[in-house]
């Protein structure tokens, strides 16, 4: 997370907690994560043809999406007050939207 959206973070955690989960969310996924990444479309498919290649299977950018979703719930197993995976996951739910019109 960077520095001024970690900062963000903090402070809007003293107001309302599901709020700060999802605005925080959407701050990573409409500024720094396209601007390092790329399109998510784009870095999504990319992903599917790796992890098609490896698996012997068709990923779709989707399935990446929700695999990765499914990453952040079993990381929030192991640690549920770590705000990061619910950010996360908050943030892949809105790309697979966005991504599903290119599959």
């Amino acid at each position: 997370m960077g520095a001024a959206i970690r900062k963000q973070f903090t402070e809007r955690l003293m107001t309302s907690k599901r709020s700060t989960i999802l605005e925080t969310a959407h701050d990573l996924i409409t500024q720094d994560r396209e601007e390092i990444y790329g399109a998510p479309a784009d870095n999504f498919g990319m992903i599917a043809k790796y992890w098609s290649t490896y698996l012997s299977k068709d990923i779709t950018a989707n399935d990446v999406c929700s695999l990765m979703e499914l990453l952040k719930i079993a990381r929030r197993k192991s640690n549920p007050n770590y705000a990061d995976n619910y950010i996360d996951s908050a943030g892949y739910a809105a790309l697979a939207f966005e991504v599903c019109e290119h599959d």
